[in-house]
């Protein structure tokens, strides 16, 4: 595919890598299936050898199986076993910005889990409502929120905690998460992510 455009370079002494990926699109299921490169790196005994240095920039322009997402920039930096997914964004039509922050890879016995912070940073707060068919009570004016977070590679499942909106913390929000942190089924999808936005919203209104 002319579109898709791959470059980067491996120095020897020390061993460094980097490389920029560039895809005019490519469908979520394949980015992160099971059998993907991002997965494949992650089961890999690289990770293992603190002489391992990498730089990587994925660009994707569209996600094709999800019409809302775009402009994915995932950066990955690895250094001394360490994984940084920090600074990586996408977006949700031209109305919300996704933003990991501080965000890195830990392994241990749970399995590989992405720990940080992530950023939801409004261009259009009212667009962003209407898409995600909020009810009009809920729609309260704001221009960011935070969330903490741990995603789950192994189990695909995610918890968030410590709320903030706008830099304030939220009390029915925190008990809001405490009850979504303790369901069994936290697999984000399209629908799903739709229905936490609307629930989240229904308990910032109160």
């Amino acid at each position: 595919n002319n579109n898709n455009t791959y470059d980067g370079a491996i120095f020897f002494k020390p061993f460094y890598f980097f490389a920029n990926f560039n895809n005019d699109g490519i469908s979520s299921k394949n980015l992160f299936k099971d059998s993907s490169i991002l997965f494949d790196l992650l089961n890999s005994e690289l990770l293992n050898n603190k002489n391992f240095s990498a730089n990587l920039d994925v660009n994707i322009k569209n996600i094709t199986n999800v019409n809302e997402l775009n402009d994915l920039r995932l950066k990955i930096f690895i250094e001394d076993e360490n994984i940084n997914f920090s600074n990586s964004k996408i977006k949700w039509k031209n109305n919300l910005e996704i933003i990991l922050d501080e965000s890195l890879l830990v392994i241990n016995n749970d399995g590989a889990n992405l720990v940080g912070t992530t950023i939801f940073n409004f261009n259009d707060v009212n667009t962003f409502y209407t898409s995600f068919q909020i009810l009009k009570k809920n729609r309260k004016k704001m221009k960011q929120m935070q969330l903490d977070y741990v995603y789950n590679f192994n189990t695909k499942s995610i918890t968030f905690e410590n709320p903030r909106v706008d830099g304030k913390q939220n009390q029915k929000l925190d008990e809001f998460l405490n009850i979504f942190n303790s369901e069994q089924d936290r697999i984000f999808n399209k629908i799903t992510f739709k229905n936490f936005m609307n629930n989240f919203f229904n308990a910032y209104a109160g």
